[in-house]
């Protein structure tokens, strides 16, 4: 109302901009959380403005507000403590997501909200059920409604959602394309076991979680990218990896996942090796 009745003389006031990202500041540190900001500055500080459209957008595709209020609205019944871990779920997702595309360069605004929220609902289709029912009785239990639960159950199953509609924006917004060509991409390279034995690896310091964190990021990546390539010359799987500078890499990147899928690693250094293997064929591909 207040913006409605004064908008001009905000626009005019002499602090406006200062006062604009000290509330945009305040709302993301309620949110988020200071180590959002903080992130970003270690980032590149010029990106802070681009980091805060970021996660406003992804907030309203991914519908952060309403599990916010729903979770806050049963305070008393989940418990401080519980409630803290459901909202950081949030949080980090929203972080994932923001990362994903900062690091790379791509945005997505507001204007693209619409898009994005059908694109979630093509990429929840596609996950199928995802439901752990301790944490269901749980929080039905609480009094949430169990369309909020069964939205919030799927928040840590969005790993890959950045991935996509970053990729589905290179493929003329055909989010469908996205999905079923990186699956296509990762279900040849056995990249969904190898992701899954990587997450579960412990991180025994702060470096070793950056490292597990950026490996699993470069992986991802990379299977993107290879999508990228085949959709730019419309070439099949076996015409990219066939091709005589990947051969030789190509087997080693068998050979090495074969053995992490027989032996178990017991840190993150056969991985590591996975993963430059992986992005030599792109280098040679390049």
């Amino acid at each position: 109302i207040l913006v409605e009745r004064y908008r001009q003389a905000i626009a005019e006031h002499p602090l406006a901009t200062e006062i604009a990202v000290t509330n945009l500041s305040n709302f993301l540190i309620d949110r988020a959380g200071v180590t959002f900001l903080t992130w970003v500055e270690e980032v590149n500080s010029p990106l802070l403005e681009q980091a805060i459209g970021l996660y406003l957008t992804f907030d309203a595709v991914l519908g952060g507000q309403t599990l916010r209020a729903g979770l806050l609205a049963r305070e008393q019944a989940l418990g401080s403590a519980y409630l803290y871990a459901l909202l950081l779920r949030i949080e980090d997702t929203l972080a994932r997501c923001c990362r994903w595309f900062l690091e790379r360069g791509c945005f997505l605004d507001l204007q693209q909200v619409a898009w994005g929220q059908r694109c979630l609902q093509l990429y929840l289709r596609h996950l199928g059920a995802v439901a752990d029912e301790r944490e269901s009785a749980r929080l039905f239990a609480a009094g949430l409604p169990q369309d909020l639960i069964e939205r919030l159950e799927r928040f840590s199953a969005l790993r890959l959602f950045p991935v996509l509609i970053d990729l589905a924006l290179d493929l003329g917004g055909d989010f469908a394309k996205a999905i079923r060509s990186f699956r296509q991409i990762a279900e040849f390279l056995g990249l969904p076991g190898l992701l899954e034995s990587l997450t579960k690896m412990p991180a025994r310091s702060e470096w070793e979680s950056r490292l597990k964190q950026g490996l699993e990021e470069r992986l991802e990546n990379a299977c993107a990218h290879l999508v990228r390539r085949m959709a730019e010359g419309a070439q099949t799987i076996d015409a990219v990896f066939g091709h005589p500078r990947c051969l030789q890499k190509f087997s080693r990147y068998r050979r090495l996942r074969k053995e992490i899928e027989r032996f178990p690693p017991a840190d993150l250094v056969p991985f590591a090796a996975l993963t430059f293997e992986l992005e030599g064929i792109l280098d040679a591909l390049n």
